[in-house]
């Protein structure tokens, strides 16, 4: 296992590459849970890159460029449906802690991962909802509560469109990035606006 010091290093290394500005706070907070992440990976599956510089290339990347797309307002509710290890869920809330961020995880090793980040790093604003997104999207706690849905890599797009719609309120955005390889239809019956972006692999 990598030490934390020699971690810290590759992670400012690889930030400063990319010329990735971030708040401090920010940037402590992803940095101790990237190497939570890559600690717990060695024993539960929680992701399926193993290097920091794949974390801050299709974990931290893909979470800023998502934000910087929906451009969410002040307060703000998200839900981050199939969160896995809280990807990106739990990024969006460390970039902009104004939002909250509900991540809805069935599985419940990873769910118990995400709590225990929240407690660890005492996160505000962020929840876990350990819950198959079927039975959560019905549930009157949840179902139409949020402003957008995301659902990052989560089976096909019926599946993710189904898995997410329940989650917005009327005229809220459904965030479903999607492989370049699968088209988009029937978007104009959906009463929730659908953004369509590449797809990292590897979660």
């Amino acid at each position: 296992m990598i030490k934390k010091t020699d971690f810290n290093n590759t992670f400012e290394d690889s930030l400063n590459r990319r010329s990735i500005e971030l708040r401090d706070q920010s940037r402590a907070l992803i940095g101790d849970y990237f190497y939570t992440l890559l600690s717990k990976n060695e024993q539960i599956n929680l992701t399926g890159y193993n290097k920091v510089e794949d974390f801050v290339d299709f974990h931290l990347i893909d979470a800023i460029k998502l934000l910087d797309i929906i451009d969410p307002p002040q307060a703000c509710v998200i839900y981050d449906i199939g969160s896995g290890a809280g990807l990106p869920g739990l990024l969006f809330n460390m970039l902009r802690p104004d939002i909250s961020v509900n991540m809805v995880e069935s599985n419940r090793k990873k769910s118990d991962f995400i709590e225990q980040v929240i407690i660890d790093l005492r996160l505000d604003n962020c929840y876990i909802i350990n819950s198959r997104a079927e039975d959560a999207a019905h549930s009157e706690l949840y179902r139409e509560k949020g402003d957008i849905a995301v659902a990052r890599a989560v089976g096909s797009l019926s599946t993710a469109l189904e898995l997410t719609a329940g989650f917005v309120r009327k005229n809220g955005i459904l965030l479903l990035p999607r492989g370049a390889e699968e088209n988009i239809t029937e978007i104009a019956t959906k009463p929730s606006q659908i953004i369509r972006l590449p797809v990292s692999k590897g979660l």
